[in-house]
């Protein structure tokens, strides 16, 4: 990720997550057993049909091939080496395949790729193109489509969130491309059109999966818009993405309200039965009148007693609720001084009762965590140290540091002001008590502290232009 040096995690929570939409049949409950190595802990998986489908509004039944998908707002990035929020994300994935996928169980699945090797040795890894994958203008997917997507995102002036240069495994001549030494990747090597291989300096036992999880833009449309250390032509495709791989293409964008999409006839698993999607700008704050009214079809809802009861009444809306693979943070912007101080960023998390932020936005269905890793990765563990709510240990932390109450109130240190400013977003219900918890919380410990939700997308750019003066809350 580009955003590696300004901001540090802190303050973690996981979340079930509850997939809403129109449907009918049985219940299901399933309960997933998560072992984790350090803890192995009783999951709901709750699958929930509509059980009377004929109260279905009047203006859901009158679509007949339209499907209606709830979203915040997006930054009108659909570009999916570009796109940097979960909104534009989803979007761009719609219409962008990978080579490869994981399913549930995070295994490998055949996409673009229909298939792939790994040398003995493991430091070069190949994937085959499936035959029938073709662009939604009818021109092949082919491996040139490939060298190009990791070109832009091995630039010098590219500025999207991946980071291919800097990581646990490199791709021989990808520095050199990087800085402009050479004009080609020398690593990844064209065998043929539907064949690409891709050679590392060292071994990473996830190579192959790492490597697929990119999607792959067309080399036709992009050759003519990117040269070599100027990514800035790229700007236009966020809007105007050229031809596709996935199941649907844009048709419109409308920011701040929807974008429209339709089928891709070209699709390598066949034309959607669904002709046309649209996603529709909406919060957390009315998602269920938009869902209960019709005017919405599908959409992710916050996980707890109220929201689920809610459902349920509407009687033609269904659910499923599982474990969210992520987790959302508070970021602490390292650049000022107050913030460099390891002391002062464990007592800000000590200091702040997190777990009645999780109880009473999501009851049940939310835990705290303690660590940048979601609990349902196969890599967590659980940490020895839990930074459990406790004041007069956050305070006396600070007050070892250095940092004594002034008459103000207001803690200091070596003529430097304990204050921040905190930014989160507006439309969620989670956030507001986010800031009323760390309104009462941070001012016990003597902080000048001062909170303010604004719109997702100002946060994202305040975030990226790197003029972060705050705290910042960031969600998953």
């Amino acid at each position: 990720m580009k955003f590696k040096k300004i901001i540090a995690a802190m303050s973690l929570v996981l979340s079930i997550s509850m997939l809403v939409g129109c449907g009918q049949g049985a219940s299901q409950e399933t309960s997933a057993d998560v072992d984790n190595g350090a803890q192995s802990s009783s999951v709901e998986n709750k699958k929930y049909e509509a059980e009377d489908m004929s109260k279905l509004p009047q203006v859901a039944k009158d679509r007949k091939d339209t499907l209606i998908i709830g979203t915040e707002s997006p930054k009108g990035v659909f570009n999916p080496l570009f796109a940097n929020s979960v909104y534009d994300t989803n979007i761009a994935r719609t219409m962008y395949e990978r080579l490869l996928e994981c399913d549930e169980h995070g295994e490998p699945t055949p996409r673009l790729a229909e298939s792939y090797s790994v040398s003995d040795d493991g430091l070069s890894v190949t994937y085959k193109i499936r035959k029938d994958a073709n662009w939604s203008d009818g021109t092949p997917i082919t491996s040139k489509d490939v060298e190009m997507t990791w070109k832009i995102m091995a630039d010098k002036s590219y500025d999207g969130q991946q980071d291919v240069i800097n990581g646990t495994y490199t791709i021989q001549g990808i520095k050199d491309y990087h800085d402009g030494k050479t004009e080609s990747i020398s690593g990844i090597e064209l065998v043929d059109d539907k064949t690409v291989t891709f050679h590392l300096t060292n071994y990473y036992p996830f190579a192959a999966q790492d490597i697929a999880s990119y999607e792959i833009i067309p080399s036709s449309w992009y050759g003519t818009l990117y040269k070599h250390g100027d990514c800035s032509g790229l700007k236009s495709t966020y809007t105007e993405p050229g031809p596709v791989s996935g199941a649907y293409k844009l048709t419109s964008y409308e920011q701040g309200q929807e974008v429209k999409m339709e089928a891709n006839d070209k699709f390598y698993l066949g034309t959607p039965n669904i002709k046309n999607i649209i996603w529709k700008v909406d919060t957390q704050d009315n998602v269920l009148q938009f869902l209960k009214s019709g005017e919405i079809d599908m959409d992710w809802v916050v996980a707890n007693n109220d929201n689920i009861d809610d459902v349920e009444s509407a009687g033609f809306l269904g659910y499923q609720n599982y474990l969210d693979n992520g987790y959302s943070y508070i970021s602490l912007n390292q650049t000022l001084p107050q913030f460099q101080d390891p002391a002062v960023r464990k007592a800000l998390t000590i200091g702040l009762n997190r777990k009645k932020i999780v109880d009473t936005t999501s009851d049940k269905y939310g835990k705290v965590i303690n660590i940048p890793e979601s609990s349902t990765a196969w890599t967590y563990k659980e940490p020895k140290e839990t930074y459990d709510y406790d004041v007069e240990k956050a305070k006396k932390m600070l007050d070892d540091a250095g940092w004594k109450v002034g008459s103000d109130g207001i803690r200091e240190k070596d003529g430097v002001k304990l204050s921040c400013h905190f930014l989160c977003p507006t439309g969620n219900e989670f956030y507001s008590t986010l800031l009323s918890v760390l309104d009462h919380d941070w001012k016990e410990l003597g902080v000048d502290y001062t909170g303010e939700q604004i719109d997702f997308n100002a946060l994202c750019t305040k975030q990226i232009i790197k003029i972060l003066k705050h705290i910042v809350w960031l969600g998953h």
